[in-house]
């Protein structure tokens, strides 16, 4: 029912006001409290399988847990000696006081190198016979193309394609992996590449912190 707040006087104003205001404290004290458990329980998860996403799913909707990850330089004179000629210089800035900025790109690529979040052992086209909907050659030319290494992306795709609506947990986790490799490869050289890699982490740092995100549909 919806209230005409011109006919209520000041004082009923204020009173709704400091009860809705008192809702809202005990809402979000509540809020934080649940998604305090879900990332405990989500690292916990993470942790055990080494990966930096998870769902849980609701009867209403799910929460995803992600583990995000921010880089930092420490040596980037030494990081610039590693990597292949003019590869430094086109994906790095440095500011005025001496911050680095990154291309979107390369610093994912920097992060994978730094937490091993990366496989070499699998193709994308081989990981297209792995999935529990084996695609047509249809399907599978769309998902080789679209397919990003990103977990809420990649599995917004991979149920339009198959007009599901799974949570493909174990794929997600592998596809990443998949892609950040394809990633490494194209800024690295194949020659001399896991001592190339072992140089590399010794350049860089990441810290990490965890993201929550709901997903349900919305009541009118």
């Amino acid at each position: 029912m919806k209230i005409d707040l011109k006919t209520q006087t000041s004082g009923q104003l204020v009173d709704a006001l400091v009860q809705l205001d008192k809702l809202r404290l005990q809402t979000a004290r509540s809020i934080d409290m649940y998604k305090a458990e879900l990332q405990a329980r989500g690292v916990s998860i993470m942790d055990d399988r080494n990966q930096q996403y998870i769902r849980f799913y609701g009867d209403g909707g799910s929460a995803s847990i992600t583990d995000k990850q921010k880089l930092d330089l420490t040596n980037p004179d030494r990081l610039q000696k590693w990597l292949p000629e003019g590869v430094y210089k086109k994906n790095v800035s440095e500011t005025t006081e001496t911050k680095y900025k990154l291309t979107t790109g390369f610093e994912t690529m920097l992060k994978s190198v730094a937490t091993g979040d990366y496989t070499f052992e699998m193709s994308l086209e081989d990981m297209m016979d792995q999935l529990h909907i084996v695609p047509d050659d249809k399907q599978r030319k769309l998902l080789l193309k679209k397919l990003t290494g990103e977990f809420e992306k990649d599995r917004k795709t991979l149920n339009a394609v198959f007009k599901a609506e799974d949570s493909w947990e174990e794929e997600l986790y592998y596809i990443h992996r998949i892609k950040r490799g394809e990633l490494i490869r194209k800024y690295l050289p194949d020659d001399m590449l896991d001592i190339t890699i072992t140089e590399l982490k010794k350049c860089i740092t990441v810290d990490s912190s965890l993201a929550i995100g709901l997903d349900y549909k919305a009541e009118d």
